[in-house]
């Protein structure tokens, strides 16, 4: 650095004297030398000595360049340079490096004057010299510190940007490296304290070859094993030579990298609240002393390579236990699905795998007494002698370690085979270094052991064992089930064979009645004994099989109610799969119950009042996403004139779900499944009528549909699963309601299962709020935009009812331009349109002002909702959709825009603004009903829940007319009624009677308990207005 500034001069006009101005340089603190044009000192003040530790006397008349020499110009330049541009600008300014006079360097910041007559000839050069070494090596650090800051920076945004462990430990090492200055630097992690074993996860280094990223070493011995104990600093200054022998490696870091031509060590212990987890290891080919300034960047590099050593291992964990949990959900609904013996073993050596990856394992099952028997085996595939293995069977008692097992119950972990006593009795045992034994328990009873191998030293641990029984529980379930099921199709065959030797009897009888007496006997005998088994096979599996189920669902239930704390959105799912599971299994239980007490003559109907647009709509609910995920289309047909019957609501529930879900089941992907319901008035019946497009039945086989336990062909059984009793159910049920069941299929056409059951129409005994009326719904036009002919003619059909136009549009081109033109009322939209979404079509309506006030209920397969209100829709409605449903959603729609002035549906009949009406009703869907509908009309409504509230309360706010449910608790309407005609002031008040009693005289009964009116549920909400004004002009003469 230079500045042109101009020389000072030097003569007789200087107003300040030589003396003062020596007098002035020595007092200033800054080292001040003045030196000839040659650069011989003249003045050397005493800053000047105490800088450079000469006094003024030792360096009078010598050279600058032999006292304090610049050894290193800081800005790049020479000696030349700086004396050139002194020469020509008369100053020059810089940092240099000087020596003091004891060989120590100094940082100099000079300034270098020429000092020059009057006339402006130079005479001699003055330097000011500041000492700044503190400051450039405070700087200096500074400098360091902010680097390593930024390294460290670096490296954590990469961390939570989810850079991979060990390229981000490569480069922090590849950083340190250069930072402190050494030749070697690694990351070596303890597998395991007890163990004593390191895996090298990182290494940065000028070495060659072993070690390398992956490399493990056993610590059993060496210095690294002295890290572990004290959890300090370990810095070796000169390493020793190891004494292993050539072939065996070295047991620690140090050998290591003595072997390698290390001679220097520093090993940081990484800490993770307070356990040592492993250490970083700096190595220099030559012997040196760490200084602390090395030793604190290696603590901070080692503290951040324990924390992101930290954090990889929990991500790792969390993503292991969510693997685990989808791992062993998946195993529970594999287990379960089969009652095959077979598939279920292999279906948990499959998801052991998955759990605790192994080079083979096998399933032995506690045949009879002590004796094991291999029945699956994995991984065994490379050995001649695999045919023998699956031959294995052997007394446990003659195996020490099987006995071990079978003893204790409890699972036996061998880390390392060799040398563990009793191992050369395991069959292949000889090429296998880590195994496990897990028993398996079912009901307080040892049902067998899988073993695991692995051909690895140390490779399982407690947290695979804990796996591994885990999937013990669940699989010790469906193998007590296979176990039962293969038990229960034995003792079904004998069955069958006993009826086959029955029948055989029975054509002989005749001519042999006497002679084969006792033989007819003893079969009978044998029938007897096979039932009795059934029997009790089935009140034991009802009792076995519901115990475990009620503990897992209850358990599902209190973690899905996070009773033991917060769960993540997928531990709720897994949760509420594990439920869904278990409840399938408690219906396929429920199922063999019911086959088998309609057997036994045991099952009672319970015969209500049926909503059988409702119920089948429910029954296509439950079936919707079985049959979206095989994109089979799921359509229901009604006849309109039906609409209530008399049965047992759950068991015709039952029936169709499980024609519904064999037609799914045998339907490929693609097909279609419908139910239709028809009515026959003339004969009195209803007939359900479910057909699909699937694989078809044989003649032959019809026969053979309804046996129970009974399926096609083994061929069809292995590829669709099932257990043989929906259809015997079926068939059961229809006949206890005193129906039948038909069936026509041919192979490859699809089938159609048809229920016929009696219908007795009897009518609804109240006004539910989900009844057809339309008085809510004053909609004049609707706009249907759906590409589905049978969906858009349903809903017409609906709104039809309704009194209301409908236009259908079956694309959304032109949807916009047609909605602008009709102003409809509603707009009804599907998702799936052929030639655009119905998402964009949504997006132009509400983004258009000419359409954006009008209501769009959107109607599709697609279940979003919150996509639909996010653009604006008002409902949305997943199909199939019901009338009630329907129903619903246009009562949400449309109630607002009659709040700002529109009209109900009939004329207001004249006073009734204001007019206060007292309804008398304990059904809460009535009370709703009321409430939705009379304020429309100006009335305001009061309500009681009993007769005698009815009479406190028609006191109180003196009604202008009261609406009187008859069947009610504590006091029915017809005591009340005529306590309100006895009573002086209440005697006046119009009373209209609303009861679902329609027999004959029940009438009378009213009108003559007082009742000016008489009004048989379902009430025609229409109607009731004109009802209420109607009663109450016949009361007004009275009251004047």
């Amino acid at each position: 650095m230079y500045s042109n500034r101009r020389a000072i001069p030097m003569g007789h006009n200087n107003p300040i004297s030589v003396v003062d101005q020596e007098h002035i340089i020595a007092l200033l603190q800054d080292a001040v030398i003045i030196s000839d044009l040659e650069f011989r000192i003249r003045s050397w003040n005493d800053a000047a000595a105490q800088l450079y530790g000469w006094a003024a006397d030792e360096v009078q008349g010598q050279l600058l360049s032999e006292v304090i020499p610049a050894l290193r110009y800081l800005d790049g330049g020479d000696r030349e340079t700086a004396i050139e541009v002194l020469v020509r600008d008369g100053f020059w300014r810089g940092e240099i490096i000087q020596p003091h006079r004891s060989g120590e360097e100094l940082t100099i910041n000079t300034s270098v004057q020429a000092l020059r007559d009057t006339e402006g000839r130079p005479q001699a050069y003055i330097a000011i010299n500041r000492n700044v070494s503190g400051q450039r090596v405070a700087e200096q650090a500074l400098r360091r510190y902010a680097e390593r800051l930024n390294i460290l920076h670096h490296m954590n945004q990469r961390t939570l940007a989810g850079a991979p462990l060990d390229a981000i430990i490569a480069e922090v090492l590849d950083q340190l490296r250069l930072l402190v200055q050494v030749q070697h630097a690694s990351v070596l992690i303890y597998s395991s304290t007890a163990q004593r074993r390191g895996t090298f996860l990182g290494v940065s280094s000028d070495l060659d070859g072993w070690p390398a990223v992956g490399d493990v070493i056993d610590m059993s011995g060496g210095s690294v094993g002295m890290i572990d104990q004290a959890h300090q600093v370990r810095i070796y200054h000169d390493l020793p030579p190891t004494e292993s022998d050539e072939d065996t490696r070295p047991h620690d870091i140090a050998s290591i990298l003595r072997d390698k031509g290390l001679h220097s060590l520093l090993s940081i212990p990484l800490m993770v609240d307070g356990e040592l987890i492993g250490s970083l290891n700096l190595a220099t080919s030559s012997p040196q002393e760490f200084p602390d300034d090395q030793i604190a960047i290696a603590r901070e590099f080692g503290a951040y390579l324990a924390i992101s050593v930290q954090s990889a291992r929990l991500r790792e964990n969390e993503r292991r236990a969510r693997q685990i949990a989808e791992t062993l959900h998946q195993a529970g609904v594999a287990l379960t699905q089969s009652l095959d013996l077979n598939q279920v073993l292999e279906a948990l050596l499959d998801h052991l795998q998955k759990l605790v990856p192994y080079d083979s394992a096998n399933v032995m099952l506690l045949r009879e007494g002590q004796i094991f028997q291999v029945y699956s085996l994995r991984g065994y595939e490379h050995r001649a002698d695999i045919e023998e293995i699956r031959q294995i069977s052997f007394d446990a008692r003659e195996h020490s370690i099987t006995r071990q097992i079978m003893q204790s119950w409890r699972s036996l972990l061998i880390s390392d085979t060799l040398g563990y006593p009793g191992w050369v009795e395991v069959a292949g045992g000889e090429e296998i270094r880590s195994w496990m034994g897990i028993p398996i328990i079912s009901r307080g009873e040892l049902l067998g052991i899988y073993a695991v191998n692995k051909m690895t030293p140390g490779f399982f641990s407690e947290d695979s064992v804990t796996m591994a029984e885990t999937l013990s529980t669940v699989a010790a379930v469906a193998i007590t089930n296979a176990l039962l099921y293969t038990q229960a199709q034995q003792e079904l065959a004998e069955r069958r064979r006993a009826e086959e030797n029955l029948e055989a009897e029975r054509t002989q009888l005749a001519r042999r009645v006497t002679e084969r007496t006792a033989d007819l006997i003893a079969a009978n005998a044998e029938l007897a004994r096979a039932a009795r088994l059934k029997d009790e096979f089935l009140a034991n599996m009802s009792h076995e099989l519901r115990t475990p189920l009620n503990t897992i669902l209850g358990r599902a239930e209190i973690l899905h109610e996070q009773i033991y704390g917060p769960l993540t959105d997928q531990q709720q799912y897994a949760i509420g799969s594990i439920d869904e599971s278990g409840r399938h299994l408690l219906a396929l239980i429920n199922d063999i119950l019911d086959l088998s007490k309609i057997e036994a003559g045991k099952l009672e109907l319970q015969i209500s009042t049926v909503d059988v647009s409702a119920l089948c709509q429910a029954c296509v609910r439950m079936m919707a996403q079985v049959a979206a995920a095989k994109g089979i289309s799921l359509s229901t047909t009604f006849d309109m004139a039906i609409t209530h019957m008399q049965a047992d609501e759950r068991r015709l529930k039952q029936i169709l779900v499980n024609l519904l879900s064999n037609a799914v089941k045998f339907t490929a992907q693609g097909g279609r499944v419908s139910l239709e319901v028809r009515g026959s008035r003339d004969r009195s019946q209803i007939e359900f009528s479910v057909s699909d497009t699937g694989i078809g039945i044989a003649a032959t086989d019809i026969p053979r549909l309804f046996h129970p336990f009974i399926q096609i062909d083994a061929g069809l059984a292995r590829q669709h699963e099932g257990t043989g009793l929906g259809l015997s159910l079926v068939l059961r049920l229809a006949e206890a309601h005193g129906g039948s069941v038909a069936v026509s299929s041919a192979p490859n056409e699809g089938s159609r299962f048809s229920v016929t059951l009696p219908w007795d129409a009897t009518p609804v005994l109240i006004a539910s709020a989900d009844a057809d009326d339309d008085t809510l719904l004053p909609l004049a036009r609707a706009l249907i935009i759906d590409d589905s002919q049978a969906s858009s003619e349903q809903f017409a059909r609906y709104l039809t009812d309704l009194g209301c136009a409908v236009t259908i549009h079956e694309r959304a081109g032109g949807a916009l331009d047609l909605a602008v033109e009709l102003r409809p009322d509603l707009i009804m939209l599907d998702v799936l349109l052929p030639d655009q979404t119905g998402w964009a079509i949504l997006r132009q309506l509400k983004g258009d002002p000419r359409t954006a006030d009008i209501p769009v209920l959107v109607i599709s397969v697609v279940d979003e909702p919150d996509l639909a209100r996010q653009l604006g829709a008002a409902a949305h409605l997943v199909k199939p959709i019901s009338r009630a449903d329907l129903m619903r959603a246009l009562r949400k729609l449309v109630r607002p825009r009659l709040d700002v002035g529109a009209a109900p549906a009939t004329a207001l009949p004249p006073n009734a603004q204001g007019r206060r009406i007292l309804l008398a009703e304990d059904n809460e869907d009535n009370i709703s009903l009321m409430r939705d509908y009379l304020p429309l009309y100006g009335y305001e409504l009061f309500v009681a829940r009993d007769g005698s509230e009815a009479i406190t309360m028609a006191r109180a706010i003196r009604p202008e007319a009261i609406l009187m449910d008859i069947q009610m608790p504590v006091m029915d309407g017809i005591e009340a009624t005529m306590r309100i005609r006895a009573d002086a002031e209440l005697c006046d008040i119009p009373v209209i009677a609303l009861t679902a009693l329609a027999m004959p005289g029940d009438r009378d009964r009213c009108l003559a308990a007082g009742a000016d009116a008489y009004v048989v549920k379902p009430v025609r909400l229409r109607e009731l207005p004109v009802q209420i004004e109607e009663a109450i002009q016949l009361r007004t003469p009275r009251a004047e």
